[in-house]
């Protein structure tokens, strides 16, 4: 896990599913003034690099996923007539195990700036491709209800989960 990666999972505030039927859900993420994506842009007056509002959004995906797969297992393992010694989904995602690749930027459009202190929401909804390991995410992301982006990506999960991988 990178630095940048690392920070963002810190400053997450809330993840939650709205829909698992339609597969859409959202985060809040802090972005305090010593928050890495901060530094040397711009000197003196600090705002948030898109490409951070990228990375952001794909650590969010990445957190849905594995709660996902989390989930998934576990329910195997308590249905399991078999006895393991623990519960497999504490370790299934040790070490990075899952990882979201950006594949394709449909559409990315910013709005607004992002400054030190902010909260931004990010609401996604991801469209399984059928039977393809790809996934296309329509996502908005707001501050106090002010329009900050609107992203339309692709992407593809490591290891490959085929169909539903976002169900919960």
């Amino acid at each position: 896990m990178n630095q940048i990666e690392k920070e963002i999972r810190e400053n997450i505030r809330e993840f939650r599913i709205i829909d698992s039927i339609e597969n859409t859900a959202e985060a809040h993420f802090l972005f305090p003034a010593d928050f890495i994506g901060f530094k040397g842009h711009f000197l003196n007056n600090p705002i948030l690099p898109g490409i951070c509002i990228i990375k952001t959004l794909l650590v969010k995906l990445m957190i849905w996923l594995e709660t996902s797969v989390k989930k998934q297992v576990y329910s195997c393992y308590q249905n399991s007539s078999v006895q393991l010694e623990s519960n497999p989904s504490e370790r299934i995602l040790a070490s990075d195990s899952i990882q979201i690749h950006l594949s394709e930027m449909k559409s990315i459009k910013f709005y607004s700036q992002v400054q030190p202190g902010n909260i931004l929401e990010f609401e996604s909804r991801v469209v399984n491709e059928a039977h393809s390991p790809f996934s296309i995410v329509n996502s908005k992301v707001t501050c106090n209800n002010m329009k900050i982006a609107q992203l339309k990506i692709k992407i593809i999960s490591d290891p490959i989960i085929y169909d539903n991988q976002f169900n919960l």
